[in-house]
């Protein structure tokens, strides 16, 4: 659903848009239906101040999501949201954050579409996922901020002691770029800390990465995260694993959790993607976007990671990746010591095994990753 592009100024509309906002959850939720469904209602949201939209964004997002019963709604209106934001350049109060201050000269690292700063926030150090301003066209810049926005309110949604906490997001600081703000992890990401600390118990780091998984997956409407690998997941003061970087991920609506709500673009790194994302044609059914069962391979593959400190087919270039795993079926080997000291044994073997099977609809679930990994624990060595 895209705005309109005209504005229109009727103060009727105005009033009736502002009296909205003093609406009880069940009613709001009817006349925010009814505004997406006529064009010009919709436009003339983009009449009212930005207080009033930035008032009416937050309460889209705050006051939606408390009644079970319209939480089926509710990916609609976070659609609505972020279409809200990318056309006026608004934000909602909730999301914003206007203390936060670079601490460093350069970025510490970059990925596609952002670099990372560190910062400061309330006295405390914080990272600062800036979104880069490119040189394309008018549409390019719109994309790479509607994504930017999407993640924002995914990331914004989710409370899980295996999550990297979300502060908000700050105008000022790389104006006129903005800034994802999370907390600084002091222990890095996990193949760093795996490197520093390599008598950590791996187990319970492994376990702490399933949970969060397993939090995204069982959430309603769940979250696919699309993009699971160890430089995505950092460690905090306490040792405990977050997994990090939603830029990929997608919310799907639990009445249709196994349809896909957008094809997969590409912007992973293919040593983690399932077979089905890496050649779609072969699978019936598939669509060659992300789910909960992409999300699991690529799960079994972090395991692999923790246990050997190295990515899947590392001896492997990009290009053979594809043909190994998506044309001959090919999964990494099992690998040699020191991975059995660290703990890789039959049971955990076997449950990679089952979480890489070539079919989606084989794989475990989280549900029963978890249980299996309650099982396996007291077999584990260190």
């Amino acid at each position: 659903m895209m705005l309109p592009c005209h504005r229109v100024s009727d103060p009727t509309l105005r009033n009736r848009l502002r009296a909205s906002l003093q609406l009880d959850e069940v009613d709001l939720c009817h006349f925010v239906e009814y505004i997406i469904s006529d064009s010009t209602l919709c436009a003339a949201i983009l009449s009212l101040d930005a207080t009033d939209i930035s008032l009416f964004m937050d309460v889209l997002q705050s006051g939606l999501s408390l009644t079970t019963q319209l939480r089926n709604k509710k990916r609609k209106f976070d659609r609505f949201v972020k279409d809200l934001m990318v056309e006026t350049g608004i934000l909602p109060r909730g999301l914003t954050i206007t203390n936060a201050r670079r601490v460093d000269k350069d970025p510490i690292s970059g990925g596609g579409f952002a670099d990372v700063w560190r910062g400061e926030l309330w006295g405390k150090p914080v990272a600062m996922k800036v979104l880069r301003i490119f040189q394309g066209g008018k549409n390019d810049v719109e994309t790479v901020r509607r994504k930017f926005c999407e993640e924002a309110l995914i990331w914004q949604q989710l409370k899980h002691e295996n999550i990297l906490p979300f502060f908000g997001i700050s105008e000022n600081e790389f104006q006129p770029k903005l800034a994802l703000v999370s907390p600084w992890m002091e222990g890095g990401t996990l193949i760093a800390y795996l490197r520093d600390h390599p008598g950590v118990n791996r187990h319970s780091l492994i376990y702490g990465i399933a949970g969060g998984l397993h939090y995204l997956h069982m959430l309603r409407p769940l979250v696919v995260h699309g993009d699971l690998r160890a430089a995505n997941i950092l460690i905090d003061e306490k040792c405990n694993p977050r997994i990090t970087d939603f830029g990929l991920a997608k919310i799907i609506d639990s009445q249709a959790s196994s349809v896909v709500a957008t094809s997969f673009n590409g912007k992973g790194t293919m040593r983690w993607q399932a077979p089905e994302l890496l050649m779609a044609c072969r699978f019936e059914g598939e669509s060659g976007g992300i789910t909960v069962k992409s999300d699991v391979y690529a799960f079994a593959c972090v395991c692999l990671e923790v246990f050997t400190g190295e990515v899947p087919f590392s001896n492997l270039r990009d290009g053979a990746v594809i043909m190994a795993v998506a044309v001959r079926d090919e999964r990494p080997p099992r690998p040699p010591e020191p991975a059995t000291t660290r703990g890789l044994d039959d049971s955990y073997w076997s449950l990679m095994e089952s979480c890489w099977v070539t079919q989606p609809a084989e794989r475990r679930s989280m549900d029963t990753v978890m249980v299996t990994l309650e099982q396996i624990q007291p077999q584990i060595r260190f």
